[in-house]
């Protein structure tokens, strides 16, 4: 059977073919488009965050509403490169409308690095490691004795003075049973066989992923591994994501200004520079606490409640730091919604955070599910 049957050769007029390659030239550009945007929200994804009163929602780690000395403040925890950020907010009903020419201020940095400093002088929980033999102690300033778990803890205790001594000492005869025990020094870095902890007084907070590790600024090179003897002190508590806070007994150490600081009861002590300590220290900018970028709100007119503005984050956007710190220019401002978009600028360095995160992820799932 002849295939003349089955295939006919039509012949299309100048103008039919002129309108054939302009569809074909719609679909392609069509087909471009969807695919540069998917590639886009694939590649940098605008981030969104919300938050509700009614339902006390803290979706995406956006945090409740706080007083601080600036004005009412909310912070959301999250990595990433990000080039602007777009705030959007309203009121409960019934409630005053904000001045205006209110501001919006936001800061990038850590949210532990942003609490008040101390005037006072920081003074270690345990001033003196006392080595009895293979028997480890730790002696408060006012003189209280604890037993170590082992050398392992007493070696987290940087900051305290080292005496060797042997069972014939009387401080070390004062050991009995029932002397209390402790375990590794508040923001101290342990590991167990499969898992790693951020210690905190007697808890010891685990991580999210590695990327939640990654964004509060640790080091692996500094995570200590231990046995189930050495952590018996510590028991497990709530997980650190991305927007952790850091636990009191945090070092810092300041690239821009080489200053140090511990943190303690939400607050900032100034130490003095050491070398060891300063390669357990996380890195921070000094500037962070005090540079900010400012908006002046504005006031919708279709829904008079709701407020916005949109900030540009290029001269906050290099700080180290896991959480942005929105701070309304008012005090006691109650907030019925909230919803902030982070947006990321394609760039070499977003492209490359954004192919690391990736493979994190990836690498996160494979090892869940093996």
């Amino acid at each position: 059977m002849s295939s003349q049957k089955f295939f006919h050769t039509i012949s299309l007029s100048r103008p039919d073919r002129h309108r054939l390659w302009t569809y074909r030239a719609g679909v392609l550009i069509i087909a471009l488009v969807c695919t540069i945007y998917t590639v886009r929200q694939l590649l940098f994804p605008v981030m969104h965050f919300h938050f509700r009163s009614a339902v006390d929602s803290l979706a995406n780690t956006i945090s409740r509403p706080f007083e601080t000395a600036r004005g009412t403040a909310f912070d959301v925890g999250t990595a990433g490169t990000f080039t602007t950020a777009r705030i959007t907010f309203t009121l409960p009903p019934h409630t005053p409308p904000l001045p205006t020419g209110t501001t919006l201020t936001l800061h990038r940095t850590y949210a532990a690095f942003l609490a008040p400093i101390a005037t006072e002088q920081y003074i270690p929980d345990i001033v003196t490691i006392l080595t009895c033999d293979d028997t480890h102690y730790g002696i408060t300033d006012d003189g209280t004795l604890y037993a170590l778990t082992g050398k392992a803890a007493a070696d987290s205790y940087i900051f305290a003075q080292r005496i060797a001594s042997d069972a014939h000492d009387p401080r070390c005869a004062d050991h009995h049973s029932d002397t209390p025990v402790r375990g590794f020094h508040a923001g101290t870095l342990i590991a167990s066989s499969d898992s790693v902890f951020v210690t905190e007084g007697t808890t010891m907070h685990p991580f999210q992923d590695t990327l939640s590790f990654d964004a509060m600024g640790y080091n692996f090179n500094n995570v200590i591994t231990t046995t189930a003897g050495d952590r018996s002190p510590h028991k497990k508590a709530r997980r650190l994501d991305s927007g952790g806070t850091h636990p009191s007994g945090t070092l810092f150490f300041t690239t821009d200004t080489a200053h140090m600081y511990i943190t303690r009861d939400a607050m900032l002590y100034k130490i003095p520079v050491d070398a060891r300590a300063k390669k357990h220290a996380i890195a921070v900018a000094e500037a962070s606490r005090n540079t900010v970028v400012t908006c002046t709100l504005r006031r919708s007119l279709l829904a008079p409640r709701s407020y916005s503005c949109t900030l540009p984050l290029a001269d906050i956007a290099d700080f180290p730091g896991n959480i942005f710190r929105f701070t309304i220019g008012a005090s006691s401002v109650a907030i019925a919604h909230t919803h902030i978009a982070l947006t990321t600028a394609i760039t070499t360095d977003a492209l490359e955070y954004r192919f690391r995160t990736i493979k994190n992820e990836l690498r996160n799932a494979y090892a869940q599910n093996r």
